[in-house]
């Protein structure tokens, strides 16, 4: 708002304080308020209005102030979906990086859902022990060989998240109320899930699974291969060029192994972060095409299925300010 605006607002407020006169006729009070309302209107619009044009609309027919009513309740701001683009990347990501960025609104839904299971268990006095494993990060759902976040890779050195523990044992009245109290969440949240997963399937298969046999992707993949064995990426020979996809997992498999064969305390980090690194470098040609490609059909696709993505984010927000009344917020 400029100033202009300010100053004609605090105009209106003064002028609504202004005390009526005795035996003032009622019904020039309400042509005030007819006229204080187009005032307001003109106001919130950020109307030209000229200095003489104010002072007409301010006064009364003989130039005299005219009074006006106290104004009333603000209107509220147009709300704020709760979730921005990391609701869409979530299910329909285009780019490793979009992705990546999705486990966003995975890690807001794994926050409401853990909070409303404990608060569930603990209806039923049930406590679960403590869970040695460290908290979820994107390496943790990360998709290296369709979906690849090269920076991110490159960045930690790794392709997933660190192994983890098992959980702790449960005795079996623990177990029977955590199924139970899970299957409660899932179904609060199994609405959002609906609309979701359906574009998410279509998303897939209509277009992602398409894009790694794509001519002017498969061109580039004797060049990346040749990087691997430049690099010494063990088995990099036997890289595939069927599709990118094959290509990728031919090129990350020797991790797996590495890993495996390990001894138990021997660091297998170093070795790993070498095959990380190599493989953010010589996969960069071939995503930059399947991101391209995939960017361009994104937009066709929310463009074409621009209700269910409303009618997605509505549910979303629905969903969770529901589960927020009923169960509280984390």
């Amino acid at each position: 708002m400029n100033d202009f605006d300010t100053d004609l607002r605090a105009a209106v407020r003064a002028l609504a304080d202004t005390p009526v006169p005795p035996g003032y006729d009622p019904r020039a009070i309400r042509r005030a308020a007819r006229r204080r309302s187009r005032l307001l209107a003109a106001a919130s619009a950020a109307a030209v209005v000229t200095v003489a044009g104010t002072a007409v609309a301010l006064t009364g027919g003989d130039g005299d102030p005219a009074p006006l009513p106290l104004a009333g309740p603000p209107t509220p701001a147009a709300k704020l979906p709760r979730f921005g683009d990391e609701l869409i990347h979530y299910y329909l990501p285009a780019t490793g990086p979009q992705y990546t960025d999705g486990y966003r609104y995975g890690a807001a839904l794994d926050r409401q859902s853990g909070h409303m299971r404990d608060k569930c268990l603990a209806d039923r006095g049930v406590t679960l022990p403590p869970d040695p494993r460290p908290a979820p990060s994107p390496a943790d759902r990360a998709d290296n060989t369709e979906m690849p976040d090269l920076g991110r890779i490159a960045k930690e050195g790794r392709f997933v998240g660190e192994g983890t523990p098992e959980p702790p044992a449960l005795d079996a009245r623990t177990r029977r109320a955590r199924d139970a109290c899970l299957k409660l969440v899932a179904a609060e949240f199994a609405p959002i899930d609906a609309i979701g997963r359906k574009l998410q399937s279509r998303w897939w298969q209509e277009n992602i699974q398409v894009n790694p046999a794509d001519p002017r992707v498969l061109e580039l993949l004797p060049a990346f291969r040749q990087c691997a064995l430049d690099r010494g990426v063990p088995g990099a020979a036997k890289i595939a060029l069927t599709s990118s996809t094959r290509a990728f997992g031919d090129f990350i498999g020797p991790v797996d192994g590495l890993i495996m064969r390990a001894k138990p305390g021997e660091d297998t980090a170093p070795a790993v972060r070498v095959i990380a690194e190599a493989f953010a470098a010589c996969a960069r040609p071939v995503v930059d095409v399947l991101e391209s490609l995939q960017t361009r059909r994104l937009t066709v696709f929310l463009r074409a299925h621009a209700r269910e993505i409303a009618q997605l984010r509505t549910v979303t927000d629905e969903t969770f300010t529901r589960a927020e009344r009923k169960w509280g917020a984390p």
